[in-house]
């Protein structure tokens, strides 16, 4: 999970002097970012969110890239990279994961798909096995969303999300 888990992706936002926004739904980064343009009545056509003021969503998508964990595995030969990743011995593949306000669906480009309660998510709680319509479901809606999001390109050399005008 390494990026893709809850204390890098459950992040509180406090403003002070705006009129508050609260949701408990998921908001990405750019519906933070729309949501202020819009408060400040600048353009905010080129961002990819919502404005939270009068839209929620559904799921928020989140990614990462591949990771070498040789720089562990030099600092500490003994790590055991399955324990939280698992079938990874050397590098951790690029992962998506589809957040909602109970589950974290990740899918790897390995193939490996895993799916945790929120917000009761630990290493040992993959529930794949025991919800498998829910992880279905979850991997409908992220193709849905990869489709609908062709400009959103992983730049596989910084392993940032890199916008494009294709």
């Amino acid at each position: 999970r390494y990026a893709l888990d809850d204390p890098l992706l459950h992040v509180p936002l406090v403003t002070w002097g705006l009129d508050a926004v609260s949701t408990e739904t998921p908001v990405q980064h750019s519906d933070v970012m729309r949501t202020l343009l819009e408060m400040a009545d600048a353009d905010s056509s080129f961002v990819n969110g919502i404005d939270l003021r009068s839209e929620t969503r559904e799921f928020a998508v989140s990614q990462d890239s591949d990771v070498s964990i040789e720089p562990v595995l030099e600092f500490n030969p003994e790590f055991d990279g399955g324990r939280f990743f698992p079938g990874v011995e050397h590098t951790i593949p690029e992962r998506t994961a589809i957040t909602t306000d109970s589950h974290r669906y990740v899918r790897g480009v390995d193939g490996s798909r895993v799916l945790y309660r929120l917000p009761d998510e630990d290493v040992a709680d993959d529930i794949s096995a025991d919800e498998p319509e829910l992880v279905e479901e979850l991997d409908e809606k992220l193709e849905t969303w990869l489709a609908d999001h062709p400009h959103v390109e992983k730049n596989r050399a910084s392993g940032r999300q890199a916008l494009t005008d294709d």
